[in-house]
């Protein structure tokens, strides 16, 4: 499904193969109908890991939780990266249900394709604080300078799983303390903006407003109108 997504989204960028640890043998129909649902076309053909050996990759991510703990040595070049959750092909229930675990998937890691594209060309030229379990990132925090004395977080993730371990709040404090150091005195953080009705917002912007961050401003010219764009500011 990844290999799909990047080859039909970021193809004039990218150039996505897949392969898995202990392939089925056949592409799990669901998968072609959650991919289907988002408007892409995909056969696929089932291939295993060992055919890319002797293939120097830019990138290798593993994607499903069993990849992570089956995960094969790779001595081929590549920048390694896990980003796990549930393999949804393992979902239990009938085909709807089914279905939604797919798609759920999708919209975790891969929801608004115009931001995610923005992040992967930014990001790995920003400073980042990594937090690992196990060898495996579960949580991230990019941020850009934008003066001497004002800096923004641009993206920070962590894995659903791993909610509630107080890795965002580290990371945060991580961020701030070294800005300090640099004589940075502000930091503030873009967000969605409460006019639009989204489940998710309300617990990020509590986040950061129980973090010491403080509303600025709503602009709809940063992202678009349907996307209201809210500055939060913080003194450091």
């Amino acid at each position: 499904m990844a290999e799909a997504i990047v080859n039909s989204k970021y193809g004039d960028r990218w150039e996505a193969v897949s392969a898995g640890t202990q392939p089925a043998g056949y592409v799990h129909p669901n998968a072609i109908n959650a991919l289907e649902e988002i408007g892409i076309g995909h056969k696929g053909i089932p291939t295993s890991a060992d055919e890319f050996r002797g293939v120097d990759f830019d990138l290798v991510v593993t994607v499903c939780d069993d990849a992570a703990e089956n995960r094969p040595v790779w001595l081929g070049k590549g920048k390694r990266v896990h980003l796990g959750f549930p393999d949804p092909t393992k979902a239990m229930g009938n085909e709807e249900q089914v279905m939604a675990s797919s798609q759920g998937e999708l919209t975790a890691w891969f929801g608004i394709e115009e931001a995610i594209l923005q992040y992967s060309n930014e990001i790995d030229r920003l400073p980042a604080w990594l937090a690992l379990d196990g060898g495996l990132v579960i949580g991230f925090v990019c941020f850009k300078q934008h003066s001497p004395f004002l800096a923004e977080i641009y993206v920070m993730g962590i894995l659903p799983k791993t909610h509630r371990r107080g890795i965002d709040r580290k990371l945060i404090n991580l961020v701030e303390e070294w800005l300090k150091n640099q004589g940075v005195e502000y930091l503030h953080v873009k967000t969605l903006g409460p006019s639009q009705n989204d489940e998710n917002y309300p617990k990020t912007r509590e986040f950061y407003t129980a973090m010491g961050f403080r509303y600025l401003e709503i602009f709809t010219q940063i992202w678009d109108e349907h996307n209201p764009c809210l500055i939060l500011v913080k003194k450091l």
